[in-house]
């Protein structure tokens, strides 16, 4: 036993580690009654202390950006229901100072029930924030460079049919100056 207890010390310092060493908040929630474990990193992100607000399910409610809630919550129900037993999705969640973090949260059920109802997950989450908003800033670039070169090519084309068109009125032109009858 004292050997059992050796390596559990050990294994827990090298997850503390690698946690650390890959800035990753991690959480561990009792889905029967909402209670929940948050990491250190998981607050520091979010710019609270730790244990600043509760560490619950409610709190994660709280946090996530509205537009991104219906994503995670049907990613929350089709683990609920069993269609799946681990995650990986992108959402935002609400700061400290009111400001939105990108945030890649991974997780898995650890344990259910006998009716394959969920009793415990765990998972990381991930800040990724300025990853998201240089994406974003490439994603608009390149969209103003296409439509630029939409442009570009619509003036080139009508430059060349104006250019035709000069020349068909200096024919004409020409035509109308050579005419003896005019």
């Amino acid at each position: 036993m004292k050997d059992d207890n050796k390596d559990f010390g050990v294994n827990a310092e090298r997850l503390k580690i690698v946690l650390e060493a890959a800035n990753e908040g991690f959480y561990d929630w009792n889905m029967e009654t909402g209670e929940a474990y948050f990491s250190p990193r998981y607050y520091t992100m979010l710019g609270y202390k730790p244990n600043e607000v509760p560490a619950s399910y409610e709190t994660w409610l709280t946090l996530i950006h509205p537009e991104d809630k219906e994503y995670a919550l049907n990613t929350v129900k089709e683990l609920s229901d069993g269609k799946r037993d681990n995650y990986e999705i992108e959402y935002r969640l609400k700061t400290k100072s009111d400001e939105w973090r990108w945030i890649i949260s991974r997780g898995k059920v650890i344990k259910r029930d006998d009716k394959g109802n969920p009793l415990r997950m765990v998972g990381t989450h991930v800040d990724f924030t300025e990853r998201k908003l240089a994406e974003d800033e490439i994603k608009t670039r390149v969209e103003d460079l296409e439509e630029f070169y939409k442009m570009s090519i619509g003036r080139e084309t009508k430059m060349i049919e104006l250019k035709k068109e000069i020349m068909k009125l200096k024919a004409k032109l020409s035509a109308y100056e050579n005419d003896p009858d005019n």
